[in-house]
């Protein structure tokens, strides 16, 4: 009876909080400190930077020109295991920061089906100064405000923790309906 009791907290907690995405080493982007070492980037050239897993390329994230390098901050690469897509392995989200006055952040999402194959959602952007109110993601079924079988293309509202308080829905996509890998999917083997 214990054990019931256990399962059932643990279901409800994970419905009622949602999972959320995690910092991850399973994936790398290129190296940009080295790259800008090993390359002397001009004002016609930019500079382009991949993710990897394994160290085999999968796919291009950006092209970074000497302004975009001049502002850069960081990058971060998360993943969402448990998304609750049929045939979804994972999401990875990868979000770059640059800070001009205020921080304007590129995110970009990458679904991993349970073939392998890697599907690039379109990007999103949002920028705060001094603190985030509001910022465009994508919110997915495992996650608090999710809904089944749907990606969210979400305004959230931030609390002054920077936690999603609420949202309002730009866009919903099937997942079932959408044959994501035709719409969206690129694979790079540079």
């Amino acid at each position: 009876m214990k054990r019931v009791i256990t399962l059932i907290a643990i279901l409800t907690s994970i419905l009622f909080y949602g999972q959320e995405f995690k910092t991850t080493t399973d994936f790398k982007i290129t190296n940009i400190k080295s790259e800008l070492n090993n390359t002397k980037i001009n004002d016609s050239q930019n500079l382009e930077i991949y993710l990897y897993k394994e160290d085999e390329p999968i796919a291009k994230l950006i092209k970074m020109d000497k302004d975009d390098l001049d502002f850069f901050m960081d990058v971060t690469v998360k993943v969402l295991k448990n998304t609750e897509l049929n045939n979804v392995k994972q999401i990875i989200k990868v979000e770059f920061e640059f800070l001009a006055c205020c921080s304007n952040y590129e995110s970009l999402y990458f679904i991993e089906t349970t073939n392998n194959e890697f599907i690039k959602l379109p990007q999103l952007d949002y920028m705060f100064c001094e603190y985030a109110t509001d910022k465009m993601e994508y919110i997915f079924p495992s996650q608090k405000f999710g809904q089944t079988n749907k990606i969210l293309t979400t305004e959230s509202y931030l609390d002054i923790h920077q936690k999603t308080e609420s949202v309002k829905i730009v866009n919903t996509q099937i997942w079932e309906e959408m044959n994501a890998v035709e719409v969206y999917s690129y694979n790079y083997r540079d």
